[in-house]
């Protein structure tokens, strides 16, 4: 494995693109890559690959080879697929790749956003966390056999930059101006305060801000929605029958259109719902306002019961069904807040008095909250590998204030190794094939005392292949904790 800075300079992907300036595997560990390295000529890698996969939960696995896939689709078809894997997305879970024959590169985005080439080759294990932007090519051989691992079912569902993840910034907007309006109406004591404390200029400016939240709600609402839709059509595009994410975003569509007409011109002329003094037409408010909220409720279920009818078609236990839906309950909580919304609407009309500067408080309040929990549930994908990174970072900073990480250490020369541990850490050994008593304690499956001032021969170990050691520092009595058996010969001094 090699890791270096990308050039950015224009050219083909396959092509080296070496900056120049070097990287060391710590970079990834940074980054949250785990890197691990298993010859697959090796006769202990099938059983290395296994542990991993079992320690990590990776439930599910299948290999795919470029030749195969050539053959397969056309060479046209498999262009494509590799320009799709050389856009930068990102993905709601963990990218497992082992490498069994060829190489290719991966790009990951470091902390200052700048591309960090992986040169992935024969024997590499490569683990890409949740949440992080990357890209994948092939070298100039173009040939690459590798393992996909998968914690659940396989998802390939993507998250391109620019274009999905971003997308949000939208609804996003207009729900931000709902927002603004209802705070600057409360901020210019235009709404919270009673009517008869409200001279003319200020109720007219409420009115207007009024008006300008009627026209914006329906469009940020729809938005959100058509967001969510959007998001649907990604996870579930492996399954067949995707008509009803069309009719519903259609029907959300209908409804924008039509509240946003009979917004504008609720009194004509359109001043005629601010100015007082001049003769117009205005729709009844009331009914307006409830029928409003009521389709909204009605669309809200729509939207949120979809996932149930695609899950339906997936092939996954009830657990990992209920694990995905988990997902979208948090649109639930949208949808209380509608009805809410809608109750205090009703509340409002009802009471005895006309004061709208005052009694519409509510509603305004929960029509904020409506909408940016809209926001909040098309963004839990892309929210839920970004809490996870800040969860892990936040572990990885507490196991190095407390001296709790593990280092791992590829094994080339056993006996390089070995010289590294004695001088820093105290020592206990479990033996392979049978028992070897330290200090009259027998030692299978313990640590034993410390033994820093014996002398022991580096020559001596004799290690069973080529393995990974973990070394754990943190331990009371301080030794090696050791994944695999190996054979000791101990000197005749110790």
């Amino acid at each position: 494995m090699k890791v270096y800075y990308h050039d950015n300079q224009p050219g083909e992907p396959h092509l080296p693109h070496n900056s120049g300036t070097e990287l060391s595997p710590t970079t990834l560990s940074e980054l949250g890559v785990l890197y691990y390295s298993f010859p697959p000529s090796s006769p202990d890698s099938a059983s290395l690959v296994e542990d991993v996969a079992t320690s990590r939960h990776y439930t599910n696995r299948d290999e795919i080879s470029s030749s195969k896939l050539i053959a397969s689709v056309g060479p046209a078809a498999y262009e494509q697929v590799l320009k799709t894997f050389f856009t930068e997305h990102m993905h709601e879970d963990e990218e497992i790749r082992y490498i069994l024959k060829g190489s290719g590169y991966f790009d990951v985005r470091d902390a200052d956003d700048k591309w960090v080439r992986i040169k992935a080759e024969t024997g590499d294990f490569l683990v890409l966390p949740a949440g992080i932007y990357h890209r994948f090519t092939l070298e100039e051989t173009n040939d690459i056999d590798m393992m996909r691992l998968y914690q659940n079912a396989p998802k390939w569902a993507a998250l391109n930059r620019n274009e999905e993840t971003e997308a949000n910034q939208y609804p996003a907007f207009f729900s931000w101006t709902f927002t603004a309006l209802g705070i600057a109406a409360v901020q210019m004591d235009y709404l919270g305060q009673n009517i008869s404390k409200t001279d003319v200029p200020h109720l007219e400016n409420f009115l207007k801000l009024a008006y300008a939240s009627i026209v914006i709600f329906p469009i940020a609402l729809t938005l959100s929605k058509l967001s969510l839709l959007a998001l649907y059509w990604r996870i579930f595009r492996m399954t067949t029958g995707r008509r009803p994410l069309q009719i519903v975003a259609i029907i959300n569509i209908a409804w924008m259109i039509s509240a946003v007409i009979v917004g504008v011109f609720l009194c004509v002329p359109v001043y005629g719902f601010w100015e007082f003094t001049k003769p117009s037409k205005c729709v009844n408010y009331p009914v307006m306002f409830i029928a409003n909220e009521t389709t909204t409720l009605i669309f809200d279920l729509f939207v949120l019961l979809l996932p149930v009818y695609f899950i339906s078609q997936i092939q996954q236990s009830l657990s990992q069904r209920l694990s995905i839906s988990s997902t979208f309950l948090l649109g639930f909580i949208a949808t209380v807040i509608s009805a809410i919304r809608l109750w205090q609407l009703v509340v409002a009309l009802n009471l005895p008095r006309l004061d709208p500067t005052y009694n519409d408080t509510n509603s305004q309040l929960y029509g904020d909250i409506e909408l940016n929990m809209w926001i909040l549930v098309a963004s839990v994908p892309a929210l839920r590998p970004l809490v996870g990174k800040v969860i892990r970072n936040s572990r990885s900073k507490d196991s190095k204030s407390t001296g709790s990480g593990r280092t791992w250490y590829k094994i080339s020369s056993f006996s390089s190794l070995k010289s590294r541990v004695l001088s820093k850490y105290s020592r206990s050994y479990s033996h392979g094939d049978g028992r070897m008593p330290l200090n009259g304690i027998d030692s299978t499956g313990a640590l034993s005392t410390p033994l820093e001032n014996k002398s022991q021969d580096p020559g001596s170990w004799a290690p069973r292949g080529n393995d990974l050691i973990e070394i754990k520092p943190t331990r009371p009595a301080r030794g090696i904790h050791v994944q695999r058996e190996f054979n000791i010969h101990q000197s005749q001094d110790v």
